[in-house]
């Protein structure tokens, strides 16, 4: 009878501690699994692709494919843009389709090689009119490189960047933080310049006119070469950023390394839960 009640106190004991080990890792991966998916919401996502390999304007993500104006070609895998002293719609320039930006954050991301491109030439260029637009351009007559934001009234942005108008191949890259209140400007993976987002917004940006080469000003052309462009629906980290620098123009989206990491965590943990319990 002895024996009996000790081994009932014994069984007893056995599944509390088995019970604690369960609860232990149902709460551990609970903890992995919210990590992941907090991770998954602030990777953003690409919405539009152009990489100009196919020899089209095709967007492969968005489907927003472009359309070339006044003699612009692609050839090698990148849209080639000569200015020919003209400027403002005369220029050479690829059209994208209206409402290319998402409404709160973005990432826009250019490979470029700029030759010669006069001041206020634009990489990018998206809006309505003059002083409702987002826009890059790789010379300003300061004689800088900067990303600049309106929405109708003063412009607000990070200047001061150098000039990239010396036939070499840069990225850039724009990141527009809506819940971080910031414009960050990069250039070659590095973080050139930041400056608040306020008063202006990206929602402020009516996005009819979306151009690569124009300005949505009277302004000269871009002349050069455009190799890949990226627009993405959230702001971007500095690792992905360097990341994507570091893979270079077509060399597809590079995953933040925290969310490769939580979710071999997370199944790897979800495996030892299943090998735990067929063990019992």
């Amino acid at each position: 009878m002895r024996w009996v009640l000790n081994r009932e106190l014994l069984w007893s004991e056995q599944l509390k501690i088995i019970s604690g080990k369960f609860a232990m890792r149902s709460l551990a991966q609970a903890a992995m699994l919210a990590a992941l998916v907090v991770d998954a919401q602030a990777t953003p996502v690409l919405t539009h692709h152009y990489s100009f390999n196919d020899g089209t304007t095709a967007d492969s993500i968005g489907g927003a494919h472009g359309t070339l104006f006044n003699g612009a070609s692609i050839s090698g895998g990148a849209l080639h843009l000569t200015e020919l002293n003209n400027s403002g719609s005369a220029v050479e320039y690829m059209a994208m389709p209206a409402n290319m930006l998402p409404s709160t954050s973005t990432t826009i991301e250019e490979w470029f090689t700029s030759n010669g491109t006069r001041a206020w030439g634009r990489g990018f260029d998206f809006g309505l009119q003059a002083r409702t637009n987002l826009f890059f351009t790789p010379k300003s007559s300061p004689n800088d490189s900067r990303v600049m934001l309106a929405n109708g009234g003063a412009e607000t942005g990070p200047t001061g960047g150098r000039t990239l108008n010396d036939n070499v191949e840069h990225m850039v890259a724009a990141v527009i933080d809506g819940s971080g209140n910031s414009i960050n400007y990069y250039i070659d993976g590095v973080l050139s310049g930041s400056s608040a987002l306020a008063p202006n917004t990206l929602a402020g940006v009516n996005d009819v006119n979306n151009y690569l080469g124009r300005s949505q000003y009277d302004d000269p052309g871009f002349i050069g070469s455009i190799d890949d462009f990226r627009i993405y629906d959230g702001a971007a980290s500095s690792a992905q950023i360097l990341a994507d620098f570091g893979a270079g123009p077509n060399g597809g989206v590079v995953p933040e390394p925290s969310s490769l990491a939580l979710a071999v965590l997370a199944l790897s943990g979800l495996a030892a839960t299943r090998r735990g319990t067929a063990g019992l």
